[in-house]
């Protein structure tokens, strides 16, 4: 902090007397938080002794915290409020635990050695705190392929904003290990994730593997998933039938009858591909026919093998996986897009097969979830749809025409890191002709608006005609951004062209006659939402 002294000057002599103090303070404008989770506004400024945080208001000093007056803290916030860090390194950092719907858009500041006197107003310093909806349950994502007797993974993660006390996990099942992450998904939202590891067994078949995560605020949430173990005896017959795939599992002695088997089924098809067992997961969009073979001898077993033109992978206890792949239906679209909360993305979609055709040019669109169809857009059961996409979604563009792209409108922090997938004609159309889960897109939401492009064309003289080009890009063709120019008066022209994938490109050039006396412009595009950001440039006209 900086300090101005008067000097007085009195029949005995001088006086210095301190008049004002000026604190150099670092916060940000807003801050995310989420429901039921705590959220902590970064602060810091010179080594102090004392820092209270107050609620903005127009009257009054409400207290949000104050470790000297606990009993003065607002109803509120009393109790769920505490200083992070050191203040000998300047660290005011306050968090608040249990964040509330009722605290979106309330306006905070701190007041730093508040008995001292200042020639500041700290509360024209405010930072903002946004308020957006918690998951109602966690994600859970459980390995496709778990077999009796071999390890198996699953994915348990949260969205929430409290860094400092990230969420706890539980199960209902004794894992072998669990392993933590917490990564950024966007700004101030951080995604945590249990990966859990453990021995399947033959009992948990049909069992409900439970996911419990506790947030900060002590708010518990869960997910479950029914788990498919295959299993069967020494003998070869089929084990089950899971998703797109059907297993059968032999022993060396059956191998010639079943090998015999898989030689037929692979002149029908257009190639098959060897697979470690234990990598066998990795093999999607294509409909497979698998055969797992398990055998305790080795030398019997690699010539009917050679057979079969397969690749010995073990060494004493060999098991491979043979995949006879066959595509008839193909789905393109981005693996990923990226939208802005409060605005709308259009994700492309297209089809096409080379065989078994829809009876029915009906598209419905899912969330990729472990268990279950969750509706994400059907025209035919509207209601039906998951809450966070109800009456948020629609088709564009022509299905008779094998164009499935969907429209999704009023986008939030719910939706980052969904997966979705299109399926056509769901009631004729089967995972026995193509598995359309396996192709899904990303959604990605970002909380602020990129900054926008800039660039000055022409020659920088007076009297001259000069442009300015100003562009952004979105994913909501329908309802682009709008731009608008401060600091130059002249004819603008606005441009909406496609970029790449999905993603849409607006540019505004603004062109008028330069004068010495121009200085700079400021180019402000507004996304819906509304959601802006702003972009300056420096003039040199000669």
């Amino acid at each position: 902090f900086t300090k101005k002294i008067v000097l007085l000057c009195f029949p005995g002599g001088f006086v210095l007397i301190p008049v004002s103090k000026a604190w150099q303070l670092t916060i940000p404008q807003e801050v995310i938080a989420m429901e039921g989770s705590c959220v902590v506004i970064p602060c810091h400024t010179s080594p102090y002794r004392k820092a209270v945080w107050y609620l903005y208001k127009k009257i009054g000093y409400p207290k949000v915290y104050d470790q000297s007056d606990v009993g003065g803290v607002i109803d509120q916030f009393r109790g769920r409020t505490s200083l992070i860090g050191d203040t000998q390194q300047g660290n005011c950092s306050l968090k608040i635990s249990n964040i509330k719907p009722s605290e979106n858009q309330m306006q905070l500041y701190v007041w730093i050695n508040p008995d001292e006197t200042y020639n500041q107003r700290f509360y024209d310093r405010t930072v903002r705190i946004t308020v957006i909806k918690q998951e109602d349950k966690p994600q859970l994502w459980v390995q496709h392929l778990i077999v009796n007797g071999f390890s198996f993974s699953a994915n348990c993660s949260t969205l929430h904003t409290c860094a400092v006390s990230p969420p706890s996990f539980s199960w209902n099942m004794i894992p072998s290990s669990v392993t933590v992450t917490q990564t950024e998904e966007s700004k101030g939202v951080l995604k945590s994730t249990a990966i859990l590891k453990m021995k399947a067994s033959s009992t948990y078949n049909g069992k409900e593997l439970v996911c419990i995560v506790q947030h900060n605020g002590g708010k518990r949430a869960s997910k479950a998933i029914t788990l498919n173990v295959l299993y069967g005896d020494k003998r070869g017959y089929i084990m089950d039938i899971f998703s797109k795939v059907l297993y059968i599992k032999v022993s060396c002695q059956d191998l010639k009858e079943k090998a015999e088997t898989s030689i037929r089924f692979s002149k029908v098809c257009q190639g098959f591909k060897i697979f470690d067992f234990l990598n066998q997961i990795s093999c999607y969009h294509v409909k497979i026919i698998q055969t797992l073979f398990d055998h305790p001898t080795v030398l019997s077993c690699k010539v009917a093998f050679q057979d079969l033109k397969a690749v010995s992978m073990g060494v004493l206890k060999i098991q491979l996986a043979i995949f006879f792949i066959l595509i008839r239906w193909t789905v393109t679209l981005p693996k990923h897009m990226t939208g802005l909360r409060g605005s709308c993305m259009v994700i492309p979609c297209s089809f096409d097969y080379s065989s078994d055709p829809p009876k029915n040019f009906i598209v419905v669109w899912y969330q990729y979830a472990g268990h279950g169809y969750p509706l994400v857009f059907d025209e035919r059961n509207p209601n039906n749809v998951i809450d966070k996409f109800r009456q948020r979604t629609r088709l564009v563009g022509n299905v008779d025409a094998r164009n499935c792209s969907l429209k999704i409108t009023d986008l939030n922090m719910s939706h980052h890191k969904e997966k979705i997938y299109p399926w056509v004609d769901p009631d004729y159309i089967s995972w026995r002709v193509y598995a359309f889960y396996d192709t899904n897109v990303e959604l990605r939401i970002q909380n602020d608006p990129p900054e926008p492009e800039i660039t000055l064309e022409g020659p920088s003289k007076e009297g001259e005609l000069m442009s300015v080009r100003c562009s952004t890009y979105h994913s909501c063709p329908d309802t682009p951004p709008s731009f608008s120019f401060t600091g130059l008066e002249g004819q603008v022209k606005i441009s909406h062209t496609p970029a790449y994938e999905g993603v849409w490109r607006s540019t505004a050039v603004l062109t008028w006659t330069a004068k010495r006396t121009d200085e700079k412009v400021l180019c402000n595009v507004t996304h819906p939402g509304p959601r802006s950001a702003s972009i300056q440039l420096s003039l040199n006209i000669e």
